[in-house]
């Protein structure tokens, strides 16, 4: 493993991990309510009355992308 091999390597990561952050940060914004579809198997009680909350106020004209 020598000096090149090492510069190559860590040039190849960079162009990698720039691309994909790259590709992330054109995807459209997610809706706010996303954010308990995967926290739980099944959401606990004050979580799904704070999902519907949101809903409420996305259906009410709130703004949702505090």
């Amino acid at each position: 493993w020598s000096k090149d091999d090492e510069e190559t390597l860590v040039e190849e990561t960079d162009r990698t991990i720039d691309t994909a952050v790259e590709a992330y940060e054109a995807l459209p914004p997610r809706s706010p309510d996303t954010i308990f579809d995967h926290l739980y198997a099944e959401l606990p009680p004050a979580l799904a009355e704070q999902r519907e909350s949101l809903a409420r106020s996305a259906s009410e004209g709130g703004q949702t992308d505090a």
